[in-house]
């Protein structure tokens, strides 16, 4: 505040609310992840999604979360829309061959093929 005045103080506040938000979407997608490796498929997937498909998530977390809506529809034993999540997460975090993100994306895409 003493170093911007206002401005400063109103950016601080925008920048916190934006931090918020993503620890909240991050926590909301572990919670799914935990439902899901807890075979509570159901729940998991209606968490999961919260996150792939709500407004204002950032592209690697909204990645992560259909990266795990390809493992929840795995369990389902519907390939077709493993496949369908896995390339929607290799799309969105595919830039970086190096990113373990994108590689797991990138196996869980292989998994849905052979299983097609």
């Amino acid at each position: 505040y003493q170093l911007m005045d206002w401005p400063g103080l109103s950016i601080a506040a925008v920048l916190g609310g934006w931090g918020g938000w993503v620890g909240g979407r991050r926590l909301v997608l572990r919670r799914g992840i935990r439902a899901a490796l807890s075979s509570r498929i159901d729940e998991a997937e209606a968490l999961i999604k919260r996150v792939a498909y709500g407004r204002l998530t950032p592209r690697r977390v909204r990645a992560s979360a259909q990266s795990w809506l390809s493992v929840t529809a795995s369990l389902r034993s519907d390939s077709e829309a493993s496949l369908s999540h896995a390339r929607e997460a290799v799309r969105l975090d595919g830039r970086g061959r190096k990113r373990i993100l994108a590689r797991l994306a990138r196996y869980a895409e292989v998994q849905a093929l052979v299983r097609r």
